[in-house]
């Protein structure tokens, strides 16, 4: 994977995009030596978006299996935002939602 400084990218930020775009190569922008952001094509964007929702919906489904196992000791959400928030913890430490 490509990585440059932000600051060379923004003279050439169309080229940076095309190489995304047309060639399937992310390019990792650099801010003082860290990484920043990544540029990626649209369809590599939409693949990420796609393989997160069916994470999170994994692990809604193993949290609801948990609960089902062991009912009375299982979590209770009231909202469906609270639910993700509890998937996307999940997934971020690797445990259980």
């Amino acid at each position: 994977m490509a990585s440059e400084p932000l600051a060379k990218a923004r003279a050439h930020l169309g080229e940076v995009v095309d190489r995304a775009r047309h060639g399937g190569q992310p390019t990792v922008l650099t801010d003082h030596g860290k990484p920043a952001a990544v540029v990626v094509s649209h369809e590599m964007y939409e693949e990420y978006r796609r393989l997160q929702a069916a994470e999170d919906e994994r692990a809604v489904r193993a949290a609801i299996a948990r609960a089902d196992a062991h009912p009375g000791s299982g979590r209770v959400f009231t909202s469906v935002e609270e639910m993700q928030r509890a998937a996307e913890a999940a997934r971020t430490v690797g445990g259980a939602a």
